[in-house]
C-alpha cells in the first residue's frame, strides 16, 4: 500500500531540528511520505541566526512544479518562505486554482525575521491564509496578522476570532511563550463552530528554541490530514506526540535541546 504524502514547503535548517528537516522526520513518524520545495537556506545555533539566504522565486517555484508534476499530494504544508517575492510566487500559484486541489495547513513562522515587509503581510492574508484548511501560529506571529497584543488567554481568543476571519477553516494558536503562573499551556483551537481553550502540560522549559521548534505542530497536523483524520483529531493527536518529542528531547551541547522528533508509534 502506497504511503500518503504531502508537500512541505520551507527553509532547510542547519541543525536539522526544524524547518524541513523536522517536517521530513515528523513525517515519516506519521507513516506519510513528505515531498519538498526549500524556500531558503538558514546558518544558525541553539542560539543565533547567522544567515539566511533566499532561494530565487524561480526556482523555488520550479521545485514545486516539479512535485506536481511526479505526484498529487494531498497536503501542502507551508512554513516559513522569507521574501516577499517568494511568498507572491507561491500566492500566484495558490491564486490559479492550487488552492482547489489540495488542503493547506500553514504555520508562517514569520516573527523570525528581522524586518517583516507590509506587502509580505498582505500576501499572506489576501492569497494563503484565506485558502487555508489549518492556520497554527505561535502568539508573536498571531499578534503580528491579527494587528493585537496577546499576553492573556482572552485576549489570545479575540485574536483568534480575528484570525478565523480571514478564511482559515481552523485557527491553532499555540500558548507555549504565554507568562502564567502555573506551568500549564493552553491553546486556543478555533473554527466556524466553537473557539474552545485546551489545557496541555508543560513537557519542557519555555526556551526561545523550543518556541521556535513547535512549528512540527504543523506538519503533525498534515500528516494526520493526510492520513484521512478530522481537522480537530489531527490536532489532537499531533499535540500528544509534540509533548512526547518536548518531553524526551535529548541533552546536546548546547543550552536548549531539540524536539526528539522519533518518539514511537503515534499510532
Amino acid at each position: 500500500m502506497t504511503a500518503p504524502h504531502i508537500l512541505c514547503i520551507g527553509q532547510f535548517d542547519s541543525i536539522s531540528s526544524t524547518a524541513i528537516q523536522a517536517d521530513i522526520q515528523t513525517a515519516q513518524l506519521f507513516g506519510v511520505h513528505a515531498y519538498t520545495a526549500i524556500s531558503g537556506v538558514v546558518a544558525q545555533s541553539a542560539q543565533n541566526t547567522h544567515i539566511v539566504h533566499d532561494i530565487p522565486e524561480d526556482v523555488f517555484m520550479a521545485q514545486i512544479h516539479s512535485v506536481m508534476e511526479a505526484v498529487s499530494p494531498r497536503i501542502i504544508k507551508i512554513g516559513r518562505l522569507g521574501s516577499s517575492k517568494i511568498m507572491k510566487a507561491l500566492g500566484v500559484f495558490l491564486d490559479q486554482g492550487g488552492h482547489d486541489t489540495y488542503q493547506i495547513v500553514i504555520d508562517p513562522a514569520m516573527s523570525d525575521s528581522d524586518h517583516i515587509e507590509k506587502d509580505a503581510l498582505d500576501v499572506m492574508k489576501r492569497s494563503m491564509i484565506v485558502y487555508a484548511d489549518v492556520l497554527t501560529l505561535d502568539l508573536k506571529d498571531a499578534a503580528i496578522l491579527s494587528g493585537t497584543k496577546i499576553e492573556t488567554i482572552d485576549e489570545m481568543r479575540k485574536a483568534a476570532e480575528i484570525l478565523l476571519s480571514l478564511g482559515p477553516s481552523m485557527v491553532v494558536l499555540r500558548g507555549d511563550d504565554l507568562s502564567l503562573p502555573s506551568q500549564d499551556i493552553f491553546d486556543v483551537v478555533a473554527d466556524i463552530n466553537a473557539i474552545e481553550i485546551v489545557r496541555h502540560d508543560r513537557h519542557a522549559p519555555a526556551t526561545p528554541y523550543n518556541a521556535k521548534a513547535i512549528v512540527t505542530l504543523a506538519c503533525g497536523m498534515a500528516s494526520c490530514l493526510a492520513r484521512g483524520l478530522s481537522h480537530r483529531e489531527s490536532y489532537d493527536k499531533a499535540r500528544a506526540y509534540l509533548g512526547r518529542a518536548l518531553e524526551t528531547a535529548p541533552a546536546l551541547d548546547f543550552e536548549n535541546e531539540p524536539l526528539r522528533h522519533f518518539v514511537g508509534d503515534v499510532g
